[in-house]
């Protein structure tokens, strides 16, 4: 599958990362939702890639569907795990938007 067709939410309060990001992806061609707080999401991500940071990673996006999860952390280097299937990766905050797009 073309992770383009897969739509992103992407949940982040860091205004300046959350504005590059998304005009970024936009460009990219990437479908993206863009949120700052989780009370903000009108339905579930079901189907969809979620990126958060650190501080709003929690397995609950697995369980309300999500299909894979890239968190920004303080990891000094990307790392991946697989939580009931579904691929999450952290990747370090100060990284930039071409560390996300090498994950997706």
């Amino acid at each position: 599958m073309n992770n383009r067709s897969v739509p992103i939410l992407l949940l982040d309060l860091n205004v300046r990362r959350r504005e590059q990001v998304a005009h970024i992806l936009r460009e990219r061609g990437f479908e993206i939702s863009v949120k700052n707080y989780i009370a903000e999401i009108e339905r579930w991500p079901v189907g969809q890639i979620v990126v958060v940071d650190a501080a709003r990673f929690t397995p609950w996006w697995i369980e309300v569907g999500a299909v894979r999860v890239v968190i920004w952390s303080r990891a000094a280097a990307p790392e991946s795990r697989v939580y009931k299937g579904v691929p999450c990766t952290w990747i370090p905050r100060g990284a930039g938007p071409e560390a996300l797009l090498a994950v997706l």
